[in-house]
């Protein structure tokens, strides 16, 4: 009985998984104590960032320091997608059935035990997802350095702003997943 109730709670649950769906559950996590003061940090750092860039810029020798930057932080945020993504495989590969029927069985309702074991795994795709975004704005961030014209430096300054943001925050919240991944682990050993 309690294999075909898991049974169907698994196939429910994977017909339902949408990044969308996953984000409303889990928005919580961006308005929590922690998430805003990541948002804070992340917008620190973003500004003295950007007062750099503007200094470089004023200086007409940009071009060489933020080629190299960039192209340097495209390659990184491929390993921090390759980490996401291989999190999602090892702590997929901890969630064993008895874990599953433990939390399905001790929610309150079957929808309730499915929101907890996506609220484990929404993090690591939230991430992956947030480093794709990252690695598309790097991307049109070096085609943008090719454009010459007179609206490059307003550009830049919003760019680099937009993308110091996106990166400090994505490097942060790929750095508290460690603790996450703890805590999973943990969890799966008890059951």
């Amino acid at each position: 009985m309690v294999e075909k109730k898991t049974e169907d709670i698994l196939i429910t649950s994977i017909k339902e998984i949408t990044f969308i769906k996953m984000l409303k559950e889990n928005y919580e996590d961006f308005y929590s104590k922690s998430g805003l003061v990541r948002m804070v940090f992340c917008f620190i750092l973003s500004v003295v960032f950007t007062a750099l860039i503007h200094v470089v810029y004023l200086t007409g020798d940009y071009f060489d320091l933020l080629f190299n930057l960039i192209t340097t932080l495209i390659g990184g945020y491929l390993g921090l997608i390759a980490f996401a993504l291989s999190a999602v495989a090892i702590v997929t590969a901890m969630i064993t059935n008895n874990l599953f029927v433990h939390v399905a069985q001790n929610s309150s309702s079957d929808e309730k035990g499915l929101v907890n074991l996506r609220g484990l795994f929404f993090p690591f795709y939230f991430s992956a997802v947030l480093d794709f975004i990252v690695f598309i704005i790097l991307i049109l961030n070096f085609l943008l350095l090719y454009i010459e014209s007179n609206y490059t430096f307003p550009i830049l300054m919003f760019m680099s702003f937009v993308t110091s943001f996106l990166c400090s925050y994505s490097i942060v919240y790929s750095v508290q997943l460690i603790g996450l991944s703890i805590r999973i682990r943990f969890l799966a050993v008890k059951y």
